[in-house]
């Protein structure tokens, strides 16, 4: 499909589920791109609600901030500045110290 063809599909689909599925009675919950890119926290609440699950506020923003990618970068570049890097990575990697993925290997 070209992006065009995309497109129109899903206008097709969201006037489908807006106009005729939620009338004939279809629990039907949208979930927006935009509202998880610019408020993450309150779109996991609002999922785990919808599925009924009850997750502490402070569980969803701290899993946010240990997942983020400022998070991450700080992980890493703190691995970087070890004295015993070359350990470090490969624990952390899984790997020997030869390059082979010894958790593969063991798990066969």
């Amino acid at each position: 499909l070209t992006s065009h063809g995309r497109a129109a599909k899903m206008a097709l689909e969201y006037r489908l589920i807006t106009e005729v599925f939620q009338p004939a009675g279809y629990n039907i919950h949208l979930l927006f791109f935009e509202d998880m890119r610019l408020k993450p926290d309150q779109f996991i609440a609002h999922v785990a609600f919808l599925l009924g699950l009850r997750i502490n506020y402070n569980i969803i923003q701290r899993t946010l901030f240990e997942t983020s990618p400022e998070h991450m970068r700080q992980i890493q570049k703190s691995l970087n500045q070890s004295h015993n890097y070359n350990t470090t990575k490969s624990t952390f990697a899984g790997l020997s110290n030869k390059g082979r993925n010894r958790m593969k290997v063991r798990k066969a």
